[in-house]
């Protein structure tokens, strides 16, 4: 399993945004996954799933629910002050987030998504820089290798997205052949 990431937008920025975890389809290629070992984890101090069936969609998917404003938002959302419930324990897709890791054929990239607007403001900054040198540092690590070997059919493609994506890298040789 990955450890946890550092995060890259600043709390702050994060919840005064009202983009995340907030979806224009109750079925979205959007919503985060939980991956591999993830769908195991337990409420801490329970032995209650966190991911349990009826919070999982069939591909693995957090559920969503409708909100006031005709969308649909993340089963563990709290609207009124925009937060996660399980923030601390939250999958590994949205502790990445807004970096994205995107499977092609065989392969798996880094990009970033466009629409966050902390991403638009720091994209050309040092800031911005050193989270990617970071994050292929991460990436480089054994354990996060065999973490995306066993779930890297799981991930999206994220067809039909590449206006809303950047390229950053492509994940090393420990990744191919999957």
């Amino acid at each position: 399993m990955t450890g946890e990431l550092k995060q890259f937008v600043p709390s702050h920025r994060c919840l005064a945004c009202e983009g995340c975890c907030r979806f224009q389809e109750q079925e979205s290629v959007w919503q985060p996954k939980a991956l591999g070992q993830e769908a195991q984890k337990e409420v801490r101090g329970s032995d209650k799933k966190i991911f349990s069936k009826d919070v999982l969609t069939p591909e693995g998917r957090i559920k969503t629910l409708p909100d006031d404003n005709g969308r649909y938002i993340c089963l563990f959302f709290t609207p009124k002050d925009h937060t996660c419930q399980i923030y601390s324990q939250r999958p590994f897709e949205c502790q990445l987030y807004p970096f994205i890791l995107k499977k092609t054929e065989n392969q798996m990239v880094l990009c970033v998504h466009l629409s966050c607007p902390y991403v638009q403001e720091v994209k050309d900054t040092e800031i911005f820089g050193e989270y990617v040198s970071y994050l292929r540092k991460y990436f480089a690590q054994e354990k996060t290798a065999v973490f995306y070997r066993e779930v890297f059919s799981r991930l999206e493609d994220y067809a039909g997205y590449d206006q809303e994506l950047a390229f950053l890298f492509e994940l090393g040789d420990s990744l191919h052949g999957v």
